[in-house]
């Protein structure tokens, strides 16, 4: 599923690899109450629910494929 989110405050600068080559940004949600994953990144008792990897998984082996694809 896909969700619009609020502007943050994140301390990258993807913006110039946008420059150079079309691209996406992504979040893919890995808290979870019911797996303890409630903290945010950087605090020390943070830690990810890990079944949305296989999510990240499926998301980037997809941009690769239609990638392929349109190479053709």
């Amino acid at each position: 599923a896909l969700t619009d989110l609020d502007p943050i405050m994140g301390g990258d600068d993807f913006s110039a690899y946008l420059a150079e080559v079309p691209g996406c940004y992504a979040f893919i949600g890995a808290g979870s109450e019911e797996a303890g994953a409630t903290y945010m990144h950087h605090h020390p008792r943070f830690r990810i629910d890990e079944r949305a990897l296989a999510t990240g998984v499926r998301m980037h082996v997809d941009v690769a494929l239609r990638a392929l694809e349109g190479s053709r």
